[in-house]
C-alpha cells in the first residue's frame, strides 16, 4: 500500500501522532522537554483539543503529521497574542480568518518524498474552504528556506522558546495567489480568488521583514543585500563567485537581537551561522572548561558534523543587533554529493575552526 494522507479525529491514530511527534523532537531536535512530558511519551498541548489533525500513514504506521487550528476556536489566546505579535493582525482580520499551523513532521526516511507537501496542501485547501485568510507558525533558522518555498513570509522579531530554542515567526497569506505563483509555491494551486487586501496589509504592516528569500530566487538579491561584507566571510575566502552562488542558493539570512540565544547546550540545530553584521558571543568546551569567544563580521560558529569536522558550541548569543547568514547541514550534505571540490574546501576551513573537535563519530562522506 502507498502513503495515505488524511484528516483524523480517531483517538487511536492521534495517540500514534502524539508519540511520533515526541520521538522526532526528543531524538532529533533534542528539545528541552520537562520530565513530565517525557514520562507521558506523548507530545500534545491545549491546542490539540481544537486542532484539525492531518496524518500520513504507511502500513498502519505514522510517517508524517501536521495540524492547524483557528483563533476563533482557541479558549485561551494570550500565549498566541504575545508569541506572534497579533495585535496588528487582529485589527484587520476577525478571529475566524486567522489560523495557526505547525507540528509539520515527516519521518527521516520519507523527507525526500512529497509527504510534507501533501500534508500542507491538504491543510491549506481545508483552510481556504473555512475562510481562513492568514496563518501563522514559527520555525528554526535552518527551516526558513523550506517554509519560504511554500510562500510563508517573515513577520515580527524572532524569539527564544524555552523548549525549542531560537524561533522565527512566519505568516502565510492563504489566498495571496500573486505571491504564491511568483515563488512557485506548491500551495498555489486551487480555485480561489486572489486576496489583494491581505497582501496589502502585509506590505503595509510595520511588523513585516524585508528579507523573504527562497532558493528559487536569484542569489544576486542575497549577494546585493550582504554587500561588501560578503568578501569578509572566512568560509568563502577560497571560493570563486560561481561557487559562492551555489552556497547562497541554499542559504538564508536572519536578524538576531541583543541577548537572544541562537544555540544552546542540549538542543541540536545542525546549522552554521556566519556573522555579516553585528557580533555574537560563543561558549564552547576546552578540556572540560567553558571558554567564551566573540565572533565578529566574517566569522562563523555552529553545531554540525561535516566530513569529519564537528563544530559544537554550547551557546551562541547575540551581543548586538546582528545580520547572520545561515547554512544548514542539509546544504553541506548536498554540496558533498554534488560538488566534491567545494565540500572539500569547506571541510578544511571548518576543521581549522577553534570550535572544531578533531575527531568525529560521524562517518565521512565518500567525496570528502
Amino acid at each position: 500500500m502507498g502513503i495515505g494522507i488524511f484528516k483524523t479525529k480517531d483517538p487511536v491514530i492521534l495517540k500514534q501522532v502524539y508519540e511520533f511527534r515526541l520521538r522526532i523532537f526528543r531524538d532529533e531536535v533534542k528539545a528541552l522537554f520537562p520530565k513530565a512530558v517525557l514520562a507521558s511519551k506523548e507530545l500534545r498541548d491545549e491546542f490539540d483539543e481544537v486542532a484539525y489533525q492531518y496524518v500520513a500513514m504507511e502500513n498502519d504506521k505514522v510517517i508524517g503529521c501536521a495540524r492547524a487550528f483557528d483563533l476563533a476556536d482557541v479558549p485561551r489566546s494570550e500565549p498566541l497574542l504575545s508569541r506572534y505579535q497579533l495585535d496588528r493582525a487582529m485589527t484587520q482580520f476577525p478571529s475566524n480568518e486567522i489560523a495557526f499551523t505547525g507540528r509539520l513532521l515527516v519521518a527521516s526516511g520519507y523527507r525526500a518524498s512529497r509527504t510534507a507537501v501533501k500534508l500542507m496542501s491538504r491543510a491549506t485547501a481545508d483552510g481556504r474552504r473555512r475562510g481562513v485568510r492568514i496563518a501563522f507558525l514559527d520555525c528554526s533558522p535552518r527551516l526558513l528556506p523550506f517554509y519560504e518555498a511554500f510562500g510563508f513570509r517573515r513577520y515580527g522579531k524572532p524569539f527564544n522558546d524555552p523548549i525549542y530554542g531560537f524561533k522565527i515567526p512566519l505568516v502565510f497569506l492563504v489566498k495571496d495567489k500573486v505571491t504564491l505563483k511568483a515563488c512557485h509555491s506548491p500551495l498555489a494551486d486551487g480555485s480561489y480568488e486572489d486576496d489583494k487586501e491581505a497582501r496589502d496589509w502585509y506590505n503595509e504592516t510595520s511588523f513585516r521583514q524585508n528579507m523573504n528569500f527562497n532558493r528559487r530566487r536569484s542569489t544576486q538579491v542575497l549577494s546585493k543585500y550582504l554587500g561588501d561584507n560578503l568578501a569578509r566571510v572566512e568560509l568563502f575566502s577560497c571560493f570563486s563567485h560561481p561557487q559562492i552562488d551555489l552556497i547562497l542558493r541554499r542559504a538564508t539570512v536572519i536578524q538576531a537581537y541583543p541577548e537572544q540565544i541562537l544555540l544552546q547546550n542540549g538542543l541540536r540545530d545542525n546549522v552554521l551561522f556566519v556573522v555579516i553584521e553585528g557580533q555574537l558571543k560563543t561558549e564552547h568546551d576546552v578540556n572540560g572548561r567553558p571558554v567564551e569567544c566573540m565572533l565578529n563580521i566574517g566569522q562563523h560558529a555552529g553545531q554540525l558534523q561535516f566530513c569529519g569536522a564537528t563544530l559544537d558550541v554550547t551557546k551562541l548569543v547575540a551581543t548586538r543587533p546582528s545580520t547572520l547568514l545561515v547554512i544548514c547541514a542539509e546544504t553541506l550534505q548536498w554540496l558533498a554529493a554534488k560538488h566534491a571540490d567545494i565540500a572539500a574546501k569547506i571541510s578544511r576551513i571548518l576543521s581549522e575552526s577553534p570550535f572544531c573537535q578533531k575527531t568525529s563519530p560521524y562517518k565521512r562522506h565518500a567525496s570528502c
